[in-house]
């Protein structure tokens, strides 16, 4: 009796252990792609959404990485990103300024993309070019990130919540890794 109740034990701890071991610690495919292509691989960070602290707004960038040798502008990323508003859209932007822990980088060329109504919610989409160092920076330094937006004498501090400091340290880890 004794030996049939430990077999037990030992095939089920077998068992869990086989069903454990299939389990990722973390997904990467929730906040990056990787997608080949036929000279280069491009890397997309998946978009995360923060909101803005004084105004009823929501921040949702994403991030395109060509990764090459030789490409032009391969020290760039490109952000896409979409503000949200319940108030007048926001159809130009000024700059954008990255606080990484100290370090501090702004991206002035920001270009509009699209605007439409949703509701009684405005969408508005922009890009704009961002050096690989200060990607990288705000990456590594996700718990001080913050984002600030200078649009049309209207500036959003957008801190960096719970699921940007997540979606960073495993974009950082995956980048760093590749």
């Amino acid at each position: 009796m004794y030996t049939k109740i430990m077999f037990r034990r030992a095939g089920f701890g077998l068992l869990l252990l086989l069903f454990l071991q299939g389990l990722p610690a973390q997904s990467s495919g929730k906040f990056i792609k990787q997608v080949e292509q036929d000279s280069f691989t491009l890397y997309f960070a998946l978009p995360v959404s923060m909101k803005a602290e004084e105004a009823r707004v929501k921040f949702e960038p994403d991030f395109t990485y060509h990764d090459y040798e030789g490409a032009p502008g391969r020290d760039q990323v490109t952000m896409n990103f979409s503000l949200f508003t319940k108030e007048d859209p926001v159809k130009q932007i000024e700059r954008i300024e990255f606080q990484a822990g100290q370090e501090s980088f702004t991206t002035k060329n920001v270009s509009f993309l699209y605007l439409e109504k949703n509701g009684r919610k405005w969408h508005t989409r922009f890009s704009a070019l961002v050096p690989v160092s200060a990607y990288r920076a705000v990456l590594e330094k996700a718990e001080s990130t913050v984002f600030e937006i200078h649009a049309e004498k209207r500036t959003f501090i957008v801190p960096g919540n719970r699921k940007w400091r997540k979606s960073a340290g495993i974009v950082a880890e995956y980048l760093t890794n590749q």
